[in-house]
């Protein structure tokens, strides 16, 4: 303390001790004085306590405002809502209940933090405001459990601890615990005394050499000393270098071969021999003991093999199965002696296409071949009346074949007469039936190619003065008029006299050179639909067509006016349609519209307005992890509204003055204040700048992983 000042402990109010200075005069640098006595008096900022009910408006005297209801209930502060910059308030809960009964301030208008209201919900707590101009910033804040005290705020993931000496005081460490688990920072002894640190319920209260810790899978080992086991030792324990060279006599394997324990039981270098061979890959090769290779047997061949004492096969071959005739069992009597002899022989058996030899004797029921071919004995002649099996009448009319012999040995004959042959026979009322004839009394008849039907009814009489085609589908029907009258021809062109009527609703006219147009009736039919008196074209209800010199009134009964499907039954307003682009409107009433971009004429500064994205280009910026930026802009007129999200998968850092960023949407061209909040705490960090060369300086922010940036500034893009 300087020597022209001097004092002592004063009070202790809301946690804070007090000093009382007096000052005898002379020049003061760098003291801060809360109690001042000038010529013997006091100014000391006060003290006031709440005991009555009901809430609380703090006034601009206020500096300690200290809760101790009578009766405890909860409480809210409401700050000033003028206050002066760097006005402050330190709000205490002095009965010690704020846990049950919690103390809101409120910021009356203003953020405090960037928060609406401020809560003190534990025992004792404090805490201490100041007004920067904009919002009030908590600069210090004591919370206090049964006499332990701490720091108001500490850094994201902290890892707090109690000092060494009273064990009332919470300290921040620069140990960190990460929202997934990890921790970082922290250091554990097992020097130190009661320390143990346990891997999987194991303590490890010893180690050996240096370097990582060893992980049972594939660890990799430096220099490590294993111990020595016996020569013969072929336990699982860990073998020396000794060990192993006395295990394998030379640590060179010649190409080839391979280690081999001997009499000795030390593994000797051999190379491999007898049946197999082995390459340096670690491909084994059988020898070759058989060169005919292949697939053995068939259908009329069996395989063979030769295999030696090691259970090789050292030959292989095909042999063809020829057993004897009288080898074979099963066979019925006499088979087995037709199978011997030769095919043509007595006593072989016939097979198609061989030959029959000379029978002895035979019945033949169906023999064919050629008159010279047949060999038959001595052959004579039979007579008619020697043959039998005749039918009634047959014989007579082999004997004598006349007409009436012929009939009288036919039993299904029609008719009588003359036996009739093909050339100009003469018929007597002969009843045809299904005749076949290319003419009768001179009319030609041209016959169908399977059957054809021509039926005139009785007593009818079929007409035709002129050549004449029918042509048409089966089964169907043609009526013609019931009185005398012309058939209308499809091609010829005719006058049509009278009205006609069209049962099925359609009538279908073809076009001149291809296609049909069908005039199609509904239904239920009824009007009368009258065409233009004028050379002119209907208009189609579905098709694409142009109107000339027509009037739509949807003002008439029944009418109705539709755009894409939508009735315009009701307009607003006056002068031309608006179609989709560019259209030119005259005092638009636009309600509640929505628009990327609004021209407002003029050179003003609201006469454009328009939004988008940003991705600034940072420069100093400490990042932990993989950071991403967001920004996004509205300009209105010569006014950018810009906003910027910072964030990262650990944490990010900034200095302000060092750490900068550039790649706004518009080149400003005024300085303007830039504003930061810690996103996850709504800390405020203050502000920084935003320069007219483009480069912004956040404020100070640490160990971060999600902030806002927000400002605006003037651009000359209007």
């Amino acid at each position: 303390m300087p020597d022209n000042l001097y004092g002592g402990p004063g009070d202790r109010i809301a946690g804070q001790l007090y000093y009382d200075v007096q000052f005898t005069g002379g020049n003061l640098s760098n003291v801060t004085l809360t109690d001042v006595t000038i010529n013997g008096v006091t100014t000391a900022r006060s003290e006031t306590i709440i005991t009555a009910p009901g809430n609380y408006a703090a006034l601009p005297a206020d500096y300690v405002i200290t809760i101790n209801k009578i009766t405890p209930e909860i409480t809210t502060v409401t700050l000033p809502a003028s206050p002066s910059t760097s006005q402050s308030y330190i709000i205490k809960d002095g009965a010690g209940n704020a846990a049950s009964f919690p103390i809101t301030i409120d910021g009356n208008g203003k953020t405090v933090d960037g928060q609406t209201t401020q809560i003190l919900d534990i025992d004792y707590e404090s805490a201490e405001l100041i007004f920067n101009g904009t919002e009030w910033n908590v600069i210090g804040s004591v919370k206090e459990f049964n006499g332990v005290e701490g720091p108001g705020v500490s850094f994201d993931n902290a890892i707090v601890r109690f000092n060494g000496t009273s064990g009332q005081i919470v300290q921040n460490t620069p140990a960190t615990i990460s929202d997934a688990g990890v921790v970082a920072g922290l250091s554990i002894d097992t020097a130190g005394a009661l320390n143990i640190l346990k891997v999987n319920g194991t303590s490890l209260t010893a180690v050996s050499g240096t370097g990582n810790v060893v992980l049972a899978t594939a660890p990799s080992l430096s220099n490590a000393v294993v111990g020595t086991q016996p020569a013969g030792d072929n336990s699982t324990k860990a073998a020396s270098t000794a060990y192993v060279d006395s295990a394998v006599s030379s640590k060179a394997l010649t190409n080839t071969h391979i280690f081999v324990g001997n009499a000795s039981n030390v593994a000797a270098d051999v190379a491999m021999s007898g049946d197999a061979t082995l390459a340096n890959t670690g491909a084994v090769t059988l020898a070759t003991v058989n060169a005919n290779v292949g697939s053995f047997g068939s259908a009329t061949q069996s395989g063979t093999f030769t295999v030696n004492a090691k259970g090789l096969a050292t030959a292989a071959s095909n042999v063809t199965i020829t057993p004897a005739v009288g080898s074979i069992t099963g066979l019925g009597t006499g088979v087995a002696t037709a199978l011997a002899a030769n095919i043509g022989t007595a006593g072989s058996p016939v097979v198609n296409g061989g030959a029959l030899g000379t029978p002895s004797s035979g019945i033949a029921t169906n023999l064919t071949g050629t008159a010279s071919g047949l060999t038959a004995g001595t052959a004579s002649a039979v007579a008619v009346g020697g043959i039998t099996g005749l039918g009634t009448g047959v014989g007579t009319w082999l004997a004598t074949p006349s007409s009436a012999n012929l009939a009288a040995a036919i039993t299904d004959e029609t008719g009588s007469g003359a036996l009739v042959f093909a050339t100009s026979p003469a018929l007597v009322t002969p009843a045809l039936g299904v005749a076949t004839a290319t003419s009768i009394n001179k009319v030609a008849i041209t016959a169908p190619a399977t059957s054809a039907t021509l039926t005139i009814a009785n007593g009818k009489t079929a007409t035709f003065n002129n050549s004449i085609t029918f042509a048409g589908t089966d089964a169907t029907i043609m009526t013609f008029p019931s009185s005398s009258d012309t058939v209308a021809g499809l091609a010829a062109v005719q006058t049509v006299t009278g009205a006609w009527t069209f049962n099925n609703g359609k009538l279908i006219l073809a076009g001149s050179s291809s296609g049909t147009t069908t005039l199609n009736a509904s239904a239920t039919a009824s009007g009368t639909l009258t065409l233009p008196a004028a050379t002119d074209t209907l208009i189609g209800k579905a098709t694409t067509d142009t109107l000339t010199n027509k009037t739509f009134d949807t003002a008439g009964t029944g009418n109705s006016f539709s755009i894409n499907g939508v009735a315009a039954t009701a307009n607003t307003g006056t002068g031309s349609v608006v179609r989709a682009s560019s259209p030119t409107l005259v005092t638009p009433v636009l309600g509640a519209a929505t628009a990327t971009s609004i021209n407002f004429g003029g050179t003003n500064p609201m006469s454009t307005y328009t939004s988008g994205t940003w991705t600034p280009i940072w420069t100093g910026l400490t990042v932990v992890g993989t950071p991403t930026y967001t920004g996004s802009y509205t300009k209105i007129g010569r006014l950018v509204f810009c906003s910027l999200n910072v964030q990262s998968t650990t944490t990010t850092a900034s200095t302000a003055l060092t750490t900068n960023f550039t790649g706004l949407p518009f080149a400003p061209i005024t300085t303007s204040v830039i504003s930061a909040v810690n996103n996850n705490t709504i800390a405020s960090y203050g502000n920084g700048l935003v320069a007219t060369s483009g480069t912004c300086y956040p404020p100070t922010w640490s160990a971060a992983a999600n902030v806002d940036i927000s400002f605006i500034y003037e651009t000359s893009a209007n």
